[in-house]
């Protein structure tokens, strides 16, 4: 039975100890390792040693019985919640760390919403029962009020609590007074209906092993199919060489195989098995496993390859983006391009060169995400770099639909692109469709149209932001017998777009956070006047004895600098608790445009304007003018 289970938990609860443990008793280490001791067997990197937290997700294979389990061991910080949903997405079991001395944090909650996104399975361990300030008893109630109903405290006689949760397991209990583990326990469990329960000290390794067998026990064989399939969840580099780390999800693979991926067929060169740090090279390996390959010179995180290869997104999207700094005698693209390899391991940072100011941007999480992309720009590259002032990451869309037109005909090329613009509900995929009939423009052609239309994030026109919520759809398009070439067909399009969104009605759309702050009445009232002045929402605040909660939603830059300060304004005593709520449209947006100072006709990498040709020289017509010149009416 092969499992791969995750160990997730806010900062200081005790997850990477108890994740030392848990390889201890495995018999992976031979003695724990110590966080504050910089000696913890999955924090190899010297950044995760020096700062004593989880930066990268990092996973070691061991067996427990018939049980052959992936350890994947997840940041716990809120800066890093991108690498730990990776890893989330390749799970089928997690263990979630609380600690008995502070109960329910922020970041659990966060952690708890995108286990439930997921559907993964989940064992709770409240870990330091032995500290002085600990309290079982109210943190059990944190985990019941705040995360779920259905969390079971498995460290005792747990048979009256699982009869409430299914009507097999009542009659079992009516009939014996006592309900046995079973494959209908293992269903609740493994369906999300139950959520177990223990309690220990990872750091005095007491209820450790306890907790291991249960869990084991509770564990539920899954059923894979023939075929080859598996998920990229994450990409590192070992010193020049790009591996892609797999979670196999059916079927088997083997060095030299040739797979599906996304970007076409792909031969496997080396299978390594991670353990920790380290990796041990094997020929093949089977569902259920977790694996670095190298050949996939092109597959990202999210990606699905072998059959029915795809390509997914994540729930979890940055939103502070930075300017990159540094040396003056260094050039621009020489620092992007080496920007990119960190980028192809991290989509979210999402790199950003500015053409008409010669400036880099990329999108992080917080500040401390920041210090460690300067630490490992350095340690890779040799190169110091340092960052701007966080500002939040907006995004552009339009208000009606607009149609583009965009034509490149220099000497001896030829290609015309009509687009039509159409905004779609908020969070909606940029998608692609074609009203144009195939004895008109051949499949081919509109195929490659497509290609070019999702290829790039566009910008919009306001401040440059990525355009989102839109469909492209194909309306007209011409090509030459001879004188098109792919190329022209990418610059007739991109020119169709830029030009459609020069005649549109855009919106300047910028993150939300939705908030839950629980506090005293005083400090509630506070609260939802300062949301005011932000043009957020706040809900009627609703009281549980002593604590007041009060739930909202407003724009993620202003409350990000609020939360400190709301923070200060409790004594420490408030509990605020955020999570990224999409995009709307600001009501700030003539003051975000003027703060950016965009000039889209300055960014002539994406210019709107069109190409024609006239006695064998090809002229400029600007945007604005375009669409009389047009061949296809």
């Amino acid at each position: 039975m092969r499992q791969t289970v995750g160990i997730l938990a806010h900062v200081d609860a005790g997850k990477t100890t108890l994740a030392e443990r848990i390889l201890y008793h495995a018999r992976v280490i031979r003695s724990f390792g110590r966080v504050d001791e910089q000696k913890a067997y999955m924090d190899y990197n010297d950044i995760e040693r020096e700062r004593g937290i989880t930066v990268f997700s990092e996973a070691a294979g061991f067996s427990l019985g018939e049980h052959v389990i992936t350890l994947i061991d997840t940041p716990g910080h809120a800066d890093f919640s991108a690498e730990t949903e990776r890893a989330v997405s390749v799970m089928d079991y997690a263990i979630l760390v609380v600690s008995a001395t502070d109960g329910v944090q922020s970041h659990t909650r966060t952690l708890w919403e995108l286990l439930r996104q997921y559907k993964i399975p989940t064992f709770i361990f409240i870990n330091k029962t032995d500290a002085t300030t600990a309290d079982r008893n109210a943190a059990f109630y944190d985990i019941k009020t705040l995360l779920s109903d259905n969390v079971v405290d498995f460290s005792g006689d747990f048979s009256e609590a699982l009869a409430e949760k299914s009507e097999k397991l009542f009659e079992e209990y009516i009939e014996n007074g006592s309900v046995k583990l079973s494959h209908e326990v293992r269903r609740l469990v493994a369906e999300c209906e139950v959520y177990p329960c223990f309690f220990g000290s990872a750091l005095r390794d007491e209820g450790v092993s306890e907790f291991i067998l249960a869990a084991t026990e509770l564990m539920r064989e899954k059923t894979h199919k023939d075929g080859f399939r598996a998920t990229c969840y994450k990409v590192r580099r070992d010193k020049d060489t790009r591996l892609c780390y797999v979670k196999i999800d059916s079927g088997e693979i083997k060095v030299k195989d040739v797979v599906a991926t996304f970007s076409g067929d792909r031969k496997i060169d080396e299978i390594r098995m991670p353990v920790g740090g380290k990796f041990v090279p094997v020929k093949s390996a089977q569902a259920g496993q977790v694996v670095a390959v190298l050949g996939l010179y092109d597959v990202l995180p999210g990606d699905v390859i072998g059959e029915n290869p795809g390509r997914n997104s994540f729930i979890t999207q940055p939103i502070f983006s930075s300017k990159v700094l540094f040396d003056s005698h260094l050039r621009p693209r020489d620092v992007l391009e080496k920007l990119r390899i960190l980028e192809d391991e991290d989509p979210t940072l999402s790199v950003r060169f500015i053409e008409e100011l010669d400036e880099i941007e990329i999108s992080v999480m917080g500040k401390i995400s920041l210090q460690v992309i300067e630490y490992e720009f350095f340690r890779r590259f040799g190169i110091k770099i340092t960052f701007g002032p966080c500002g939040t990451v907006l995004r552009e869309t339009v208000k009606s639909e607009v149609t583009g037109y965009g034509h490149f005909e220099p000497l001896r090329h030829y290609a015309e692109v009509h687009i039509r613009i159409e905004p779609q509900k908020e969070g909606a995929r940029i998608s692609f469709g074609s009203e144009v009939p195939t004895d008109e423009l051949s499949q081919d052609v509109q195929n490659l149209i497509r290609t070019h239309v999702l290829e790039k994030a566009h910008k919009g026109v306001l401040c440059g932001a990525e355009l989102c919520d839109v469909r492209y759809v194909l309306v007209a398009g011409r090509v030459h017998e001879k004188h098109t070439e792919g190329g022209d067909l990418r610059e007739a399009t991109y020119r169709a777009i830029r030009q459609g969104l020069m005649n549109a009605k855009s919106v300047v759309l910028e993150p939300m956070y939705a908030f839950s702050v629980r506090s005293d009445m005083s400090l509630a009232a506070k609260l939802m006047a300062e949301v005011k002045k932000m043009n957020g929402e706040t809900e009627v605040p609703y009281s549980d004895g002593s604590v007041v909660t009060t739930v909202g939603r407003a724009p993620a830059r202003l409350f990000a600098e609020y939360m400190e300060r709301l923070v200060s304004d409790s004594g420490g005593k408030a509990s605020v608790f955020v999570k990224f709520d999409g995009y709307a449209p600001s009501k700030e947006q003539e003051k975000i445009v003027a703060e950016t100072g965009y000039d889209p006709e300055r960014d002539i990498e994406n210019t709107p304007d069109s190409v024609f040709c006239s006695h064998g020289a090809g002229y400029t017509v600007k945007w604005y003018e375009a669409k009389e010149h047009m061949h296809c009416k």
